[in-house]
């Protein structure tokens, strides 16, 4: 490879070698002593170089301008902490984990033939030295000293090369390295505006450390096209593109990015149809296609192709993109039907199905024609919509009757009756369930128990702990928010023990891993992978509950339905407040809400602790955390430690749920009985009070657009029970909708929210229990 190429004024090029290696998914080589100096500058006399050979069959096809950003260094990072593990062996720690490159400064030159190298790694090894755990991929850049004299300081940053890493181990250094000057870290990836954000209540609340994770994690992975991870093979997966990609339309500006993206897939696609024209319309797993993975693409990968190209058009407004891409997916899903089974009517053909779940003792390759089924069931669905809104009828009516006759035969096949259900040999019930009910499958009749028969799974075999694989995992929490079960989304979202992002945090991830498994000296895979990173899609979705409406083009039509509940006690899962913010083509959509306070009361054993609400009208509606024992924390995030009498909540209901406040004796004999011997006890409680208002939601609808406002009831209660303001006007009294707000038009209720239709502007919507 040759640095660098210069242009004579009479349009000739001259080069010069000064590179001996540059590989841009492994190392880096700069020999300085090909380096002259000023041959930047325009005044620079090239005579000496050699002339640039003509490419003898230059590359075919059609040259077109790249619509995407350009790939730039976006953020720098000085070290935070700089080690000598070894004499003349040197440890930067930047803190953040990052596809990227360094550049290095040496105020004086080592001597001729000494390499300063610098090897990159995701994490350390305990003895204090970087543990490079990837065999395929050096991950080495090296800087040559020759016998030149220098006038400045040399500055050195590989060329056609990025690394995955948060550590660089350097050798050869000529001198003491600086902690700030000597190496500093550049994050790059293709340069896109960061169009949403969340932030939770309180400020050190878990979410917000693994929304950074998952942020940086799909920053790294985007170098042109979506990518698996930055270090070892940094291809254009199929599978973690599809399932980051509602996470990364929330968090950035992929107008671009996907528009290119799409154009990469057709092109794969074209090129398989050439080279194998029996399986004609077929995607692979990898984009862009050069024989890494399998072709046709495993359909949970494959359908990257129909739900991306879907996404564009509601999050965008593309009506072009269904238009010019209508075609290529069509022979996509034509394709899949013809390697569908036409005796059961499910497409069985399946290579990596719930890919890296913890189900049955682990492992990630396990076949299931459950989840290939279902994403040909999500591929008709949009193929049929996209084929009503551009006339074709005729295809509406083939790929809407396909989605019928499979949901029929879906359900026939993995519905187990007695069992309440979904039976995968390969899944468990934390992505088979989900999966149907996304599907909307499950008999009205039998809902309550399928779902019963998940919370069961999740919360007595798994004690609130999450054992998906990367499609589970996108499906979980949305289907549990959805069907009434929030707080237990929450609690699984919020934890910090394995299996869970919480703990990644806590083992010192700064970006998403791609397996649940590994602490922070033990890495398996990679440390830096988007695919389980589908969660921060159903942070704006649902807590905040920004969403476009499933008919909208580019956030038209918009429904704000957020999800607010108070924690299980013990479970975790405490929020105070979201406040989400997404900069769309219309303008911003916003949806923040902020929990009322709780009423707390804490005392020590054999004390009597008050319990009462603010204000004088104010009384105990229900208690949502009570523990004599020896619970932890402070008001709002109290939980369960050690020991905890089980009469706790009993008792405190009993004694003070309806008053305005109550006096408990923290007394073995209150609570009957002593749940831990020879242990000092003492007595937390947390209530809610009828009085003001259980949280107020602040929304913004964008100019153009209309919204429906779901304003969530709380838990147990009605809408009956409750009147409802926009700012200082009533718009719900009596359980019926009051005109008067110019904004608000109408409103209806449901048992689990009120729903006002609203027009563009600001609002602010309480809730005050109705006298």
């Amino acid at each position: 490879m040759s640095l660098p190429l210069l242009w004579d004024t009479d349009g000739t090029a001259r080069h010069q070698y000064m590179l001996a290696a540059a590989h841009c998914c492994s190392s880096a080589a700069f020999i300085s002593t090909m380096e002259t100096e000023f041959w930047e500058s325009t005044l620079y006399n090239d005579s000496s170089w050699a002339a640039a050979a003509t490419v003898a069959t230059p590359p075919t096809g059609v040259l077109s301008w790249p619509a995407i950003q350009p790939v730039r260094k976006v953020q720098a990072y000085a070290a935070i902490k700089l080690s000598e593990p070894a004499p003349g062996v040197f440890v930067f720690d930047f803190g953040q984990n990052m596809a990227g490159i360094c550049t290095l400064t040496m105020d004086s030159p080592g001597e001729p033939g000494t390499n300063v190298t610098l090897l990159h790694a995701e994490i350390m090894s305990p003895n204090g030295f970087v543990n490079h755990h990837y065999g395929n991929t050096a991950e080495l850049s090296t800087y040559i000293f020759g016998d030149k004299v220098y006038s400045q300081p040399i500055v050195f940053e590989p060329k056609f090369v990025y690394s995955g890493f948060r550590y660089v181990q350097m050798t050869g250094f000529p001198g003491t390295p600086s902690l700030t000057r000597t190496l500093v870290a550049h994050f790059v990836h293709t340069d896109m505006e960061m169009s949403g954000n969340i932030e939770f209540a309180p400020n050190d609340h878990i979410l917000n450390s693994v929304q950074h994770i998952t942020r940086a994690a799909s920053l790294s992975n985007f170098i042109d096209i979506p990518t698996d991870c930055p270090q070892r093979e940094r291809r254009g997966w199929l599978g973690d593109a599809q399932l980051s990609a509602e996470t990364t339309l929330n968090n950035f500006d992929m107008g671009a990015s996907y528009t290119k993206f799409m154009r990469d897939i057709l092109d794969s696609q074209i090129q398989i149809a050439k080279a194998t024209p029996k399986i004609a319309g077929a995607v692979p797993d990898c984009v862009p296609w050069y024989h890494h993975g399998g072709a046709p693409a495993d359909p949970a990968w494959g359908t990257a192709y129909t739900l991306i190209w879907q996404w564009m058009y509601q999050y965008y407004g593309d009506d072009r993109m269904l238009a010019t891409y209508y075609d290529g997916v069509a022979q996509h899903m034509d394709q899949l039907i013809a390697e569908s089974n036409h005796t059961s009517g499910l497409l069985e053909f399946s290579r990596y199905g719930d890919w890296c779940s913890l189900q049955h003792g682990g492992g990630c390759r396990k076949s299931s024609a459950l989840v290939s089924s279902f994403y040909f069931i999500l591929q008709m669905d949009a193929l049929a919509n996209a084929a009503a809104m551009l006339g074709k009828a005729d295809d509406a009516k083939k790929y809407s009757d396909l989605a019928k006759s499979t949901r029929e035969a879906f359900q026939g096949a993995f519905y187990d009756k007695d069992q309440q259900m979904y039976i995968d040999p390969n899944l468990g019930p934390q992505t088979s369930v989900p999966l149907a009910l996304f599907l909307g499958v499950v008999p009205e009749d039998q809902v309550e128990a399928v779902v019963g028969n998940l919370i069961t799974d999740i919360v007595t075999a798994n004690t609130y702990h999450m054992n998906t694989g990367i499609v589970g995992t996108k499906y979980l929490l949305p289907m549990l928010s959805k069907y009434g079960h929030h707080d237990v989304a929450m609690a699984l979202a919020s934890q910090t023990t394995f299996p869970s992002w919480g703990y990644m945090v806590m083992q010192t991830a700064t970006t998403l891993w791609e397996s649940w498994k590994g602490d922070e000296f033990t890495a398996v895979s990679s440390r830096n992978h988007i695919m389980f990173g589908g969660q921060s899609s159903w942070y704006y979705q649902y807590i905040a509950g920004l969403n476009v409406a499933p008919v909208s083009k580019g956030w038209e039509s918009i429904v704000i339905a957020p999800y607010i509940t108070q924690a299980i006690p013990g479970a975790g899962g405490d929020l105070a407040g979201a406040d989400a913010t997404i900069i769309t083509a219309r303008g911003s959509v916003r949806s923040s809400w902020t929990m009322a306070s709780p009423a707390c009361a804490t005392g020590t054993e054999n004390q009597d602790v008050t319990l009462a609400c603010a204000g004088p009208s104010g009384t105990i509606a229900n208690i949502t955390f009570a523990s004599f024992g020896t619970p932890k924390g402070s008001c709002g995030n109290f939980s369960i430690y050690n020991c905890s009498s089980p009469n706790s909540m009993d008792k405190i209901k009993a004694l003070c749920v309806g008053k305005h406040s109550c006096s408990i004796t923290a007394s073995t004999k209150f609570f009957g009985g002593d749940p831990c011997f020879d242990v000092k006890k003492s007595l937390a409680v947390q209530a809610t009070c009828t009085a003001g208002s259980p949280y107020t939601i602040s929304i913004t609808v964008p100019v153009g657009s209309s919204a429906l406002m779901r304003v969530p009831l709380p838990k147990g209660t009605s809408s009956s029970q409750w009147l409802v303001s926009e700012g200082s006007t009533v718009v719900w009294k009596s359980n019926a909708f009051v005109a008067g707000d110019p904004g608000v038009s109408a409103a209806a209720a449901t048992s689990t929210y009120i729903e006002f239709t609203v027009g563009s502007g600001n609002y602010v919507f309480s809730l005050v229990a109705e006298e």
